[in-house]
């Protein structure tokens, strides 16, 4: 039975909408045409197959002669109808079967109904509303021949029964209803009983359940036949299984097109950015000049120094050369502000021993130390970016990644990565660094700068972020703390770790731990370079993506891997020995403790 999870899977917050597919009597009483309704509709992937199981002296007295003469030939017999309900479950559907009368609702609960529908004519029969809530099941009424005195005194009745767990369907019982006639904002007067509200469609074709979708309704119930050409009691309103499965579709399409009831501040998709301009170069420009209005140009996308930040360029000198519209940064400026210098260093050498030399390795035709530069240079916040290498000859091939002069080159000790840090700070007079580790070729842009932006708010010494992609992330460190560290008393022997000596030390260290906005939230994405598995993710992404020389942004790593979660799959189980080896970790955490 599914009826366990039934009533949390309707009325959850973000529940999808629950989609019945109504079988009915289409098949005629013919058991075969009934068992390939099931698997129709689990094929469609609907969450529900309902059928009828009223006999004629079951809905009529004596007082009447019904027409349909056809009714008890189009009866399935109990032992079908288990049959039935056990296929839908095996298949992973709901199931149910509409009755009227005590003996055979009491043969569908024990047979395995997952909720028990009430026909809109029931509404005020209430012996049986009550005996029906009784059963413990959701009760899924219909309210398309009822006024709503009837409607309030069947919940009442539904509710002193003890059950809670109820939908009510919006209907129209002519079959089939015209357009005009279903009224389908009394889904708004509905959902003031505050219950979720469905919609039982009688129109013909689908676009009717699809506005109902849009409108808020939480459970949708449409007619389906094998072949609705042929006449059965609901052929009119009934639809193909191709039409079935194409109308499930929509309605998932809906769903994401509804979003949010928000106005977002950080757009999802990249057309956002895109769609915006940064200040680039009208013209090619020379290391020593001063900007002029006329030497600024404003193109897409929106990934730079946006265009109201324009007024703080012109009349300030160039640090370096710049090519046609190429994109202008702060820190290709002399600084002429009163905001903290800030530096982002890229702490790089060439020792490691599990992919050797990785910071040269090409990653789709460019060094993958460059590519974490250019990440790097697109960071609109920071003042200067520092290549921080080691000083020793293995390192020298190091040297050349200048990037024609937009990025300085540090070489100072070889082990204590914290020096080396203060000396490119010291270097370009930053108050400010971010620390990026050069394995890093995906290193994001557009989180560098929600770091910034939450460290400068809060003054404090060390941020660093929560929740982010590995290898997308930066910490960001005063230079007054990182002096701090290294004049402190006990020897630093691990600052390739340099996080713990912060994280490690709270009382000598204010920290923050930023949490990102939702759309850089992915903890799960391994984005850093040491073994080849990481090597040949990042040549998916980058060859795939056709990125040249040019900076990779997080948006558009996200997109990709959404739509092709195979990929991270490539490095998933690639092990972190900072994070995975517990004796590391516990040598790591004594040797950082300074208090």
């Amino acid at each position: 039975m599914v009826s366990f999870t039934l009533g949390e899977r309707i009325i959850g917050k973000d529940a999808p909408v629950f989609i019945i597919a109504e079988a009915g009597v289409n098949h005629a009483g013919s058991f075969s045409e009934a068992k390939r309704m099931v698997d129709v509709a689990s094929k469609c992937k609907a969450d529900a197959v309902t059928f009828q199981h009223i006999a004629c002296d079951e809905i009529n007295s004596i007082n009447i002669k019904s027409n349909y003469f056809e009714w008890d030939s189009w009866h399935l017999t109990d032992a079908q109808i288990v049959q039935l309900f056990n296929q839908a479950h095996y298949y992973g559907l709901a199931v149910t079967a509409c009755v009227v009368d005590f003996d055979s609702l009491k043969f569908i609960v024990e047979a395995g109904a997952d909720f028990i529908k009430i026909v809109s004519g029931d509404l005020t029969c209430h012996p049986f509303l009550a005996e029906c809530a009784r059963t413990g099941l959701p009760i899924f009424i219909s309210t398309g021949s009822a006024l709503i005195p009837e409607i309030e005194a069947a919940l009442k009745v539904i509710e002193k029964a003890g059950c809670t767990k109820v939908v009510i369907f919006h209907t129209n019982s002519k079959y089939p209803t015209p357009p005009e006639e279903v009224d389908l904002r009394a889904i708004e007067v509905l959902k003031g009983y505050n219950y979720p509200v469905g919609f039982c469609d009688h129109t013909k074709g689908s676009a009717i359940s699809l506005a109902a979708a849009a409108l808020g309704a939480r459970v949708i119930e449409k007619h389906f036949s094998l072949d609705p050409t042929v006449i059965r009691p609901d052929y009119e309103v009934s639809i193909s299984p191709q039409q079935l499965r194409q109308f499930i579709s929509d309605i998932r399409t809906i769903e994401k097109a509804l979003g949010e009831p928000i106005k977002r501040r950080y757009p999802t998709k990249d057309n956002y950015v895109l769609a915006r301009r940064s200040i680039c170069a009208g013209k090619d420009l020379r290391k020593g000049s001063q900007l002029q209005w006329d030497d600024l140009a404003y193109k897409r996308p929106g990934t730079g120094s946006q265009p109201l930040e324009a007024e703080n360029f012109v009349e300030r000198t160039l640090l370096c050369n710049v090519k046609k519209g190429e994109q202008l940064f702060s820190n290709m400026l002399e600084g002429c502000s009163n905001k903290p210098v800030i530096t982002l260093v890229v702490v790089c050498r060439l020792k490691s021993t599990r992919l050797p030399k990785k910071a040269l390795l090409h990653i789709h035709g460019i060094p993958s130390i460059e590519r974490c530069l250019l990440n790097c240079l697109a960071v609109p916040d920071v003042n200067h970016v520092v290549l921080a290498t080691s000083n020793l000859p293995q390192d020298d091939p190091l040297e050349k990644f200048s990037l024609e002069g937009k990025v300085k080159v540090v070489r100072g000790d070889p082990e204590n990565v914290a020096k080396r840090i203060v000396q490119a700070a010291n270097f370009t007079k930053a108050d400010i660094v971010l620390r990026v580790t050069g394995d890093n070729p995906a290193v994001s842009p557009e989180v560098l700068s929600y770091l910034i932006k939450a460290h400068l708010e809060r003054e404090v010494d060390f941020t660093y972020p929560k929740n982010c992609a590995m290898g997308t992330g930066a910490e960001i460190i005063t230079l007054e703390s990182l002096n701090r560290l290294l004049n402190q008393p006990k020897p630093l022997t691990h600052t390739e770790y340099l996080s713990f000596y912060f994280i490690n030390n709270s009382k000598m260290f204010s920290i923050y731990s930023a949490e990102l906005p939702p759309e850089f939230q992915y903890p799960e994405w391994r984005l850093t370079l040491d073994e080849p598995k990481d090597l040949e993710l990042f040549e998916e992404i980058y060859k795939s993506l056709n990125i040249q020389k040019e900076p990779l942004f997080f948006f558009q790593i996200r997109e990709y891997l959404i739509n092709n979660p195979w990929i991270i799959k490539i490095n998933a189980d690639v092990s972190t020995k900072w994070r995975d080896d517990p004796e590391l970790i516990k040598e790591i955490n004594d040797a950082t403790v300074l208090e």
